[in-house]
């Protein structure tokens, strides 16, 4: 009988993995990339190591993202292996859970439909995909017995995925390596060698700080400390829970009261609330320090920090015989249930959007380029990084010149210059670009296209030659409108 049970048990499980594959697959296969995540490509293909590692500081993102993508980038390989390899590490994120972690197939099934899981870390490809990874994969290694070597690799591997994936994910660090070394104490009968094994993240992070110790040229780092916002810690926290309710009046309060009361069904020990305590001081400290936006990849670290937290309880219960034990179980039960339940509408309203509407209007201006045959005349464009999602969608290593950087360019640079250069409007970037391009390199003609229109074109000579009639359903400011100029000067030189 017990065996039938752990049968159907791993029956289970496997066919709740492969439903994750499909979903998240058929999403991936619909989404259109937005300029952070075609970026990240961009200078995985165009930048060196070295600067990548140079640029690092300035962008508060840690290198292992990026070093991840440059083999796949440096063979030749188009952008779709990168949001390949996401579904690849989220699918192995989503394997350690459900096969290490103490859920039951119930919350499992829950966790897997939240957004986070589901879609800002699987259809969207960026770097916190490995965060997550690093996590669970962490958290299932302390799971299994010290005998697995299975464990034991997944350990060592799980760290440096962690340090070098997000800063959001470098602030977990602390307070997982008191989890880590707090599980393990008891299971070691040398301390000494407990505490030299622990010296491998203590490294990592040290190193991962190092590398993103600010060099004074970054576009946040006059705003670091001057930007103090105390309202984010609670709204971060709020749209964890709830990804889409509206931040205001009694919202605002019901996202991180119904995470306290989740905490307090946990019960945490003493260490674990320690612990919890540095992770959700550590993110959402960035958060009250720095610019928040009400991104949803912000808020879904929280989110990790509460299923760390679940995690933690269900070890402490699981094979207790208790009542109360097992009510503490059946309660966090019931809360993930409700709080999938809860968003649940939203979620698959959006996943539907997905299918139905473009993500962003880059894919659409890159196929006008394309079924024009304009890609050989020189293309200007204004705001750099909106223009980088177009450039993922082009064949081979075209860049575009940037105005205000007075350059050719694909992927972000990340300093004050670039960040400047950003807040050109359309008329004056185009000033520029006409400057550079005709004025010194005496090109008589060349496109211009701008993600905010430019009022009375023609007086500028610039004809009007495509503009997106449709509207992204998520990233409305990748909306573009392609122009061209021509000199009148029968003078000018060609290109």
């Amino acid at each position: 009988m017990l065996h039938r049970q752990g049968v159907i048990s791993v029956a289970s499980k496997v066919a709740l993995l492969i439903s994750f594959m499909v979903l998240t697959a058929s999403l991936a296969l619909h989404h259109e990339p937005w300029r952070d995540e075609v970026d990240s490509w961009l200078m995985a293909r165009d930048a060196s190591l070295a600067t990548i590692l140079e640029i690092s500081p300035n962008m508060g993102t840690p290198v292992g993202w990026y070093y991840m993508l440059k083999p796949l980038a440096a063979i030749g390989l188009p952008f779709g292996a990168q949001q390949i390899l996401t579904l690849f590490l989220v699918w192995l994120a989503v394997g350690f859970l459900v096969f290490q972690g103490p859920f039951s197939i119930l919350m499992s099934l829950c966790l897997c439909l939240s957004w986070y899981l589901s879609f800002e870390y699987a259809a969207m490809s960026r770097n916190y995909t490995v965060g997550v990874l690093g996590v669970f994969a962490l958290l299932g290694a302390c799971s299994l017995k010290d005998s697995s070597r299975l464990g034991t690799v997944q350990w060592w591997l799980a760290w440096p995925l962690v340090c070098f994936s997000s800063v959001h994910f470098l602030a977990l660090t602390p307070g997982l390596l008191l989890i880590s070394y707090l599980l393990k104490r008891h299971r070691y009968v040398s301390q000494a060698r407990l505490i030299a094994r622990h010296l491998w993240p203590v490294f990592l992070f040290a190193l991962s700080v190092w590398l993103l110790w600010p060099t004074g040229d970054g576009q946040f780092s006059a705003q670091f400390i001057t930007r103090f916002q105390p309202s984010n810690w609670p709204t971060s926290i709020a749209l964890a829970v709830f990804p889409f309710f509206e931040p205001s009046q009694s919202s605002m309060y019901l996202g991180p009261f119904v995470a306290c009361v989740l905490l307090l069904v946990c019960a945490p020990r003493r260490f674990e609330i320690i612990a919890l305590g540095l992770m959700v001081a550590g993110v959402n400290s960035i958060f009250v320090f720095k610019y928040f936006g009400r991104a949803l990849r912000y808020s879904g670290v929280n989110w990790i920090i509460l299923i760390v937290a679940v995690w933690l309880a269900l070890l402490r219960l699981r094979g207790a015989e208790s009542p109360s034990a097992q009510l503490r179980a059946r309660l966090l039960s019931v809360l993930v249930l409700v709080i999938t339940v809860t968003n649940m509408s939203d979620v698959v309203g959006r996943w539907f959007q997905e299918y139905k509407y473009p993500f962003t209007d880059g894919g659409a201006v890159a196929q006008y380029l394309i079924d024009s045959n304009q890609l050989h005349e020189p293309i200007a464009c204004a705001t750099p990084p909106r223009c980088s999602v177009i450039l993922g969608y082009l064949p081979g290593h075209i860049k575009f010149w940037y105005p205000g950087i007075n350059d050719w360019g694909s992927h972000m640079f990340w300093d004050r210059t670039y960040a400047e250069s950003n807040r050109l409007p359309a008329k004056e970037a185009f000033l520029s670009a006409k400057k550079s391009l005709h004025d010194e390199r005496r090109l008589e003609k060349f496109l211009f296209i701008s993600s905010q229109p430019i009022p009375n074109p023609d007086a500028l000579q610039l004809v009007k030659v495509w503009e997106n009639q449709s509207r992204a359903w998520r990233v409305v400011d990748e909306n573009f409108t392609v122009y061209r100029w021509q000199s009148d000067d029968p003078n000018s030189n060609a290109a």
